[in-house]
């Protein structure tokens, strides 16, 4: 897929019960004229002690090419992942700051890797591709809800479900939006509100996590 250039830089806030604030995630997107793009991210979970920086690389067709994720939780460094993806074929390093460096290997195609950075949960709606419903495998640095842990790979199923268009005020501005949820097993469903030109999240809400996540400010060159 390819169009035009273009830069994105935002923040999304994370809120818990009665709207304390819990934590942040800085974000920026690029996206070159060939369709080809890269995500930055770094997620911020106070009540956890936890942080999370993120990239993750598409081609021009969205698959992913390579990700890499690095945790930190209490001021410890936990490790870090650099994860590789071509046709059939999965390939993951896997360095934990207090073990022995592992290679993983896999003979299956990524459709969607999440790296637990919201903005990129929200991309999962792509895997629609003009359906109402999908299912699809996510592979993934970590089961955990928070993304916590010394990053690894792993596969879940994921439902996605799209319930119609709705437009919706959020700190960042108002949007027109597309109003998805995705069901992880027996987790409750993620409910997700999306910028409908662009996937970025504008809202997201679940039950499982007592919290909600709000786009705070959204700037595109």
């Amino acid at each position: 897929m390819t169009g035009a250039r273009y830069n994105l830089h935002g923040a999304i806030g994370y809120f818990g019960a009665g709207g304390a604030r819990t934590g942040s995630e800085l974000f920026s997107v690029s996206r070159e004229a060939d369709g080809s793009g890269v995500l930055r991210a770094q997620c911020v979970m106070d009540y956890d002690a936890l942080v999370r920086d993120c990239l993750l690389c598409l081609d021009p067709d969205e698959a992913p090419r390579e990700a890499f994720v690095r945790t930190v939780e209490c001021g410890r460094i936990l490790g870090s992942g650099h994860y590789r993806f071509g046709a059939g074929r999965i390939l993951a390093d896997i360095v934990p700051a207090d073990g022995n460096p592992e290679r993983i290997e896999q003979a299956e195609d990524c459709r969607f890797f999440g790296t637990h950075s919201l903005v990129n949960d929200g991309w999962i709606v792509r895997a629609l591709a003009g359906d109402r419903i999908a299912a699809i495998t996510v592979h993934a640095n970590s089961l955990a809800a928070n993304g916590g842990g010394v990053p690894g790979l792993y596969a879940t199923q994921a439902r996605i479900e799209q319930h119609g268009k709705e437009r919706r005020e959020v700190a960042a501005g108002t949007f027109d939006c597309r109003f998805v949820t995705v069901t992880y097993g027996d987790y409750p469903p993620i409910e997700m509100w999306l910028c409908e030109s662009l996937d970025v999240l504008a809202f997201m809400r679940w039950d499982y996590l007592d919290g909600h996540y709000e786009l705070l400010s959204l700037k595109q060159s």
